[in-house]
């Protein structure tokens, strides 16, 4: 999630890919989880947390 929009990335997951400033919806088939970055924004956490809904 990146100024409040949804981007889709597919592939493999690695730790580096993943930035501080950002929040991630990682999409497991059965679960979705919210990975929210330590500066991230406090907009960008919820607009994550809403798309995770």
């Amino acid at each position: 999630v990146s100024d409040g929009q949804v981007k889709l990335v597919e592939g493999a997951l690695s730790k580096v890919m993943l930035e501080n400033n950002q929040c991630y919806l990682l999409d497991c088939g059965a679960e979705v989880y919210v990975w929210v970055g330590r500066v991230t924004q406090l907009e960008e956490r919820k607009a994550a947390t809403l798309a995770a809904d």
